[in-house]
């Protein structure tokens, strides 16, 4: 038997179409909280417009210090 334990992911719906936390967290860090908090699946929901007029989000902080910043 496989339980399904799921969580939602929000952020790729709204105007920065990203998924929410990664301006304070890496992706990595997380999914290993989601993992460790025992959640076996996302739902990731979406926008077509992300696909019809994609942009580049500005709302991502792509340095590791930022990972420090925030406890999950």
């Amino acid at each position: 038997m496989v339980r399904i334990a799921g969580i939602n992911w929000y952020g790729f719906e709204t105007k920065d179409q990203v998924v929410h936390g990664l301006w304070a967290r890496d992706y990595h860090t997380i999914l290993n909280a989601i993992k460790n908090t025992g959640y076996n699946a996302i739902r990731l929901p979406y926008s077509n417009q992300m696909v019809e007029s994609p942009i580049i989000p500005s709302n991502i902080s792509y340095s590791m210090a930022a990972a420090q910043l925030i406890p999950i």
